[in-house]
């Protein structure tokens, strides 16, 4: 007697091989090589696209259709040219061709109005749910601690930033994940579903490299989730969505900036002291050799509040800038000297002279430079006949640490032909965050790297 095995693929067992491959490319995209990531997700959504069209007759198409939205997402958030847009904006542009996307799969699957929970019912219930991404924005800050969208704080780009967050993350992504995903999810899969589409959101935020992160993803996914399916509608939980990327990206930065004893004492020095007009070298210290009789000399002022860093080479600093009016002044008597302050030491402690890195990499280097109030460090990479202040291509650090981890990978993604695999120098500027990006001195370095594809 023979026995013949047979192995059957359940919806189940499909979603499961689904979510495992988009695991699999997100890890890439993020830890690997973007490239290699987007032509991962790529190939998943060929695959997702063929098997709906085969299965076209099946009841679980629908659930399979709604799941290309994932790699959708990813494939056109990487691969748009953005570079040249501000931060705030990606979001806007990502969002137009997914909100095409969105509008046919409704249109091509026939689904109503009311079928991806756009309505109001449980009127009373969707307003106590909206606040809550205010509390979801606050701890996702602290596990995140992201620099703001905009800069500096002005009310009208706020606004601006807020209208764009809350359309194309906080609208589009309840429509896609929470209206259509879910709800094909809990039809294909029953109950599973909803937990199903919450572990694919929480995927999608492997880009953030923070597990913690994921799994606080995870349960807001989850909360969300069960919001919908007790209400059928995703109008509380748009809100809320919008809500907590206001308040992580646009709210909390400030917040905490402005709170912190060095800005608040960078703002009392800014209200006492007139500003210094003097043309200063960008390339030296801000300070004077000699001082005619009414003359003054600038003190710089200690560290501050994070701003948006993009990464990148930053645009070439003029020959002459003006000393911020934050520094604090002082009147010299008629025969008074100021004598130059020399430049303060720098030195590289990590990656060692010609080490060879491949992606991810931690630099380290050692100063007594006191940041002033607007300043950040920033580790950039030049070839041995060129400037570093003028030809190197940069990656701004977002604190005052004098260490930060780089991913040569993305950063050759994003620069392109400005940054390929070769032999690089790498050393430290100091640059002004605010209130535009601007190099200032180069501090020191000169450490061989060779960045090996």
């Amino acid at each position: 007697m023979q026995y013949e095995i047979k192995f059957t693929l359940y919806p189940i067992h499909i979603a499961i091989i689904y979510l495992l491959f988009l695991t699999v490319a997100e890890l890439i995209t993020a830890l690997v090589d973007p490239w290699v990531g987007i032509t991962f997700h790529a190939v998943l959504l060929g695959v997702m696209l063929l098997h709906t069209a085969v299965t076209w007759h099946d009841p679980s198409r629908r659930f399979l259709i709604s799941l290309t939205f994932a790699p959708m997402i990813r494939i056109l958030s990487l691969s748009l040219p953005l570079a040249t847009f501000p931060l705030v904006y990606w979001f806007l542009i990502t969002s137009i061709p997914l909100f095409i996307a969105l509008l046919l799969i409704v249109r091509t699957l026939e689904f109503s109005a009311d079928y991806v929970g756009l309505n109001m019912r449980r009127g009373l219930v969707q307003l106590l749910i909206m606040p809550t991404g205010l509390l979801f924005g606050v701890v996702e800050y602290y596990i995140l601690k992201p620099e703001p969208l905009i800069t500096p704080f002005n009310w009208g780009g706020i606004v601006v930033a807020a209208l764009i967050l809350l359309v194309s993350t906080g609208f589009f992504e309840e429509v896609a994940f929470r209206g259509i995903m879910q709800t094909t999810a809990l039809e294909t899969l029953g109950r599973f579903g909803l937990v199903y589409i919450a572990l694919i959101f929480a995927v999608l935020h492997i880009g953030y490299q923070s597990l913690i992160d994921v799994i606080f993803v995870f349960g807001v996914g989850l909360f969300f989730g069960w919001v919908v399916k007790k209400t059928g509608s995703i109008a509380g939980v748009t809100v809320s969505h919008g809500l907590t990327n206001g308040v992580l990206f646009l709210v909390m930065p400030f917040v905490v900036a402005a709170g912190s004893p060095v800005e608040q004492q960078a703002v009392a020095l800014a209200q006492e002291a007139p500003a210094l007009t003097v043309p200063v070298d960008a390339g030296q210290d801000v300070a004077l050799t000699r001082v005619a009789p009414s003359s003054t000399a600038a003190a710089s002022m200690p560290a501050a509040a994070d701003t948006v860093t993009p990464l990148g080479a930053a645009s070439t600093p003029p020959v002459a800038t003006t000393a911020a009016a934050a520094n604090r002044v002082t009147q010299l008597p008629p025969t008074a000297t100021v004598t130059a302050t020399p430049a303060p030491s720098l030195s590289t402690l990590i990656p060692q002279d010609g080490a060879v890195a491949k992606g991810a990499l931690v630099f380290e280097w050692q100063t007594d430079r006191v940041l002033a109030a607007n300043q950040r460090y920033e580790v950039v990479f030049w070839k041995p006949n060129q400037e570093p202040l003028r030809d190197g291509v940069g990656f701004a650090v977002r604190d005052s640490t004098a260490r930060v981890q780089i991913n040569l990978r993305e950063l050759d993604f994003v620069m392109g032909a400005q940054f390929e695999p070769g032999e690089y120098l790498w050393g430290v500027l100091l640059v002004q965050k605010e209130p535009n990006y601007q190099r200032l001195e180069y501090l020191g370095g000169g450490t061989r790297i060779v960045y090996a594809y």
